[in-house]
């Protein structure tokens, strides 16, 4: 049975105590093991195994603010579900997702009339566009908007542990389903943002930025590896406005990177700051919308949560996180199912932005 650490926030990579250094490959299993121990309330010092090593990982989870002491019991400081646990999860999921997709199948034609007149490049297709704005700028962007129908029982400010600013889960499942699948990977270089919204995996999808640029950090360094992906993304953002022909030791980062297709042309939406707030502002209109009818869900999400033996030890803050992405799978499902929205042929959509003023 795989156990898959999910992460939202910003964590400090380089720090001892980050998530990517404690659960790295040599301690990952047993350190896992540990954690799973403690959420079915066993007592480390009972556990059969190398008790010196237990203590050390014990202490060094503590200091990582993953593991808390309540009295003489330890439990993690995050939301743990195990396999046997997620029996009724996917059907309370589809049952809360109706929430969404009614509400935004009454808005669609909406959605499409405005993106007509969106200021969109030749080479961006509107299903592309449709996915970037219902995914990424109404449930993921503007999901505070959403999130506020839920009053005073969620926070949306990950915890500050001592690895960073993130929300953590482990979840224990073979099956995608649990996980979800639509997620936004992004990352500010300079004055561009380079994210993607949709299915995560797959070896193309970490070609293109911003896991893509990392390798150039590795090679290069990260002061000289983000010195030439701003150069990378400003020779596309030259080509896809006023098509300027990238410099020649510039293309094959462009080609690496995925951002042009077999003629050379550009193939990921670029959105300038005029195009970002046109969009920002119909995510907020459509999550107000929405908000309505996401706001009838509040008990099922609060039973769904208490169900669970990490409601026990863990925020609700922490369980939303993760459970809101399968809500979010469920009704891109639906769209789809409905022939409303068509996925890129990858499951995933990149897309960069520019800002004038970068965070």
């Amino acid at each position: 049975m795989n156990s898959h650490l999910l992460l939202a926030g910003k964590t400090k990579i380089d720090s001892p105590f980050s998530p990517f250094n404690i659960f790295c490959e040599n301690h990952r299993n047993r350190r896992l093991e540990l954690l799973e121990a403690l959420h079915r309330g066993k007592n480390p010092d009972r556990l059969e195994c190398d008790r010196s090593q237990v203590s050390k990982d014990l202490e060094l989870l503590m200091k990582a603010d993953l593991v808390k002491k309540k009295g003489q019991t330890f439990y993690p400081s995050f939301f743990m579900v195990l396999a046997e646990e997620t029996q009724f999860i996917p059907g309370i999921a589809r049952e809360i997702a109706q929430g969404f997709f009614s509400p935004i199948q009454d808005w669609f034609s909406e959605i499409r009339n405005r993106l007509n007149h969106f200021s969109r490049e030749k080479n961006q297709q509107g299903e592309a566009l449709d996915l970037i704005v219902i995914g990424y700028y109404v449930m993921t962007r503007n999901r505070p908007v959403i999130d506020k129908s839920l009053g005073d029982i969620i926070t949306t400010s990950p915890p500050e542990r001592t690895g960073g600013q993130y929300f953590f889960q482990v979840i224990q499942t073979d099956y995608s389903e649990f996980l979800g699948r639509f997620r936004e990977r992004g990352e500010q270089v300079g004055k561009y943002y380079s994210g993607l919204f949709g299915i995560q995996g797959g070896p193309e999808q970490r070609a293109l930025p911003p896991l893509g640029f990392f390798p150039l950090y590795k090679q290069l360094g990260v002061a000289r590896g983000k010195k030439l992906a701003r150069e990378v993304l400003a020779a596309y953002r030259d080509f896809c406005s006023c098509g300027a022909k990238p410099p020649g030791d510039i293309i094959p980062f462009l080609e690496n990177l995925l951002l042009l297709d077999s003629d050379k042309n550009p193939r990921v939406p670029f959105l300038t700051k005029t195009d970002e707030e046109f969009l920002d502002n119909l995510g907020q209109e459509l999550g107000k919308k929405i908000s309505l009818y996401f706001s009838g869900y509040s008990s099922s999400l609060l039973n769904t949560f208490y169900s669970l033996p990490a409601s026990e030890y863990a925020s609700f803050s922490e369980f939303y996180d993760w459970f809101y992405h399968l809500i979010v799978d469920n009704c891109l499902e639906r769209l789809w199912e409905k022939g409303l929205l068509s996925f890129p042929d990858r499951g995933y959509q990149p897309f960069i932005i520019f800002r004038e003023d970068p965070e």
